[in-house]
């Protein structure tokens, strides 16, 4: 009986990472041809049928699902194909790192080798292992069972870097060096050329002031630029540990601990969260140090938004499960339905982290 058990988790892990070749190579062709839209569907139905197959998980289908719908609202369908794809490489090399199943590592050398045959550019063929610097850090750390905030900071780290890298590179070879004065100069005329031209269009359209608007809502997104890519990559590297911790958790002899499988955030970043909102309301509109000040505040809050307001609907969840829930959430998201919704929940976050480490405290001096 055993014996027929082992052959077929053998199986299972080969069929895992068969369908994870599949992915990887549909992932480098989309490198090479990102505006073929025919192979950007078959791309996402792969991967789809990647999760089915190997988690079997309803969460991560719906968790997925609704990424790819209301990413497709607001990106091009090969660009969410393309996120996809990613995640899906990233999580599946780092199960296999953690669970030592290295075939699924021959799938990248053939990747590239399938790019390379596509785009004949040796260059871009590399963007069929763009992903592999998140993935490796993400396996070493999964094999070290590390926490799951561990895990999504160095992904999202690691996501970060990758353009900002790529984008030195390219600029010392345009320019023999490499100076904060450029990238300024570059989005100084970029302001220049794009913010008249869609002013005449919303002006045309009976929107008055429509320069002034343009130009405020410009500077805003400047000013919060950090906060948004970081944001983008923590969301992405949230559902690559979702993924990845779902294909490492199969071998039952070597189970994940629960803080690797479990999302919570420290009680350091409730803090800084709920000061950098002080902050941003007593010193909005400051200029100088101040200034300054302030716009490190309104991006230290943005980031660390999500992490708790996820943290506040996981709880929700665990409550409703166990018949717990209060009314009070539901009816906070009625009222609060838009745009301050996410902030609402975060508060809440920070405030349940903030008590819950008071009270372990206060529980362990009673101990003593």
């Amino acid at each position: 009986m055993n014996h027929i058990s082992s052959a077929a988790t053998r199986s299972y892990r080969s069929l895992m990472a068969f369908i994870l070749a599949i992915a990887s190579l549909l992932f480098s062709v989309n490198c090479a041809l990102a505006d073929v839209t025919a192979l950007s569907y078959v791309s996402l139905a792969a991967f789809f049928a990647f999760i089915v197959v190997t988690t079997r998980s309803k969460i991560l289908v719906i968790a997925f699902g609704a990424f790819a719908v209301f990413g497709s609202i607001m990106l091009p369908v090969w660009m969410v194909s393309y996120l996809l794809s990613g995640i899906g490489m990233i999580a599946a090399i780092a199960a296999a790192i953690r669970n030592k199943h290295y075939f699924v590592l021959a799938s990248l050398p053939l990747a590239y080798g399938v790019c390379l045959a596509v785009s004949a550019d040796p260059i871009t063929a590399l963007g069929a292992l763009v992903l592999l610097p998140p993935a490796l850090v993400f396996g070493i750390l999964l094999r070290r069972n590390a926490k799951q905030g561990t895990l999504i900071a160095s992904i999202a780290a690691c996501l970060l870097l990758l353009p900002v890298a790529a984008l030195t590179v390219l600029v010392y070879k345009e320019t023999g060096s490499v100076s904060l004065a450029f990238f300024t100069d570059y989005i100084e005329a970029f302001r220049d050329a794009f913010i008249p031209e869609m002013s005449v269009m919303f002006e045309e359209l009976g929107v008055e002031n429509a320069e002034e608007i343009l130009l405020e809502s410009f500077n805003s997104v400047i000013r919060l630029l950090p906060a948004i890519s970081i944001i983008t990559c923590e969301l992405v590297a949230y559902l690559a540990v979702l993924l990845g911790v779902s294909l490492a958790d199969t071998d039952k002899e070597n189970p994940l601990p629960a803080h690797t499988c479990s999302f919570r955030m420290e009680t350091a970043s409730a803090v800084v969260f709920l000061v950098s909102l002080v902050l941003s309301f007593l010193l909005q509109g400051t200029t100088g140090t101040a200034g300054v000040l302030w716009i490190s505040a309104q991006n230290l809050y943005l980031i660390l938004l999500p992490g708790l307001a996820l943290q506040e609907l996981l709880l929700f969840v665990d409550k409703l499960r166990a018949r717990k829930a209060s009314i009070l959430l539901p009816i906070l998201l009625v009222v609060f339905l838009g745009a301050l919704l996410p902030a609402l929940l975060a508060l809440l976050g920070a405030f349940y982290l903030i008590r819950d480490s008071r009270s372990h405290s206060k529980g362990n001096s009673d101990d003593i």
